[in-house]
């Protein structure tokens, strides 16, 4: 079980309502770059841990846009296809 304190959950919160999931991993690595993460975690395990949360912050935030980005990987990728085929 992954515990996160008071604070880091805190973070998550803020990082996930201010950015987008893509800068997740950059923000957290530049954060152990200037500080030393809480506890005995490695600077790579507290990143993941970190990006893990604060995405499924997001998540919970924005369930609408997680369709939309499926539906458009879904019709660039048919698009695709069909480009294949016209030759």
């Amino acid at each position: 079980m992954i515990t996160y304190t008071t604070n880091e959950l805190k973070m998550c919160e803020n990082i996930a309502r201010a950015s987008h999931p893509s800068e997740y991993r950059e923000i957290f690595k530049h954060i152990t770059l200037c500080t030393k993460p809480y506890g005995n975690e490695h600077p790579e395990v507290w990143i993941n841990k970190m990006t893990v949360k604060a995405t499924k912050i997001w998540e919970q935030n924005h369930p609408d846009l997680q369709m939309s980005d499926i539906i458009e990987d879904v019709l660039h990728d048919s698009s695709i296809k069909h480009l294949n085929f016209r030759s």
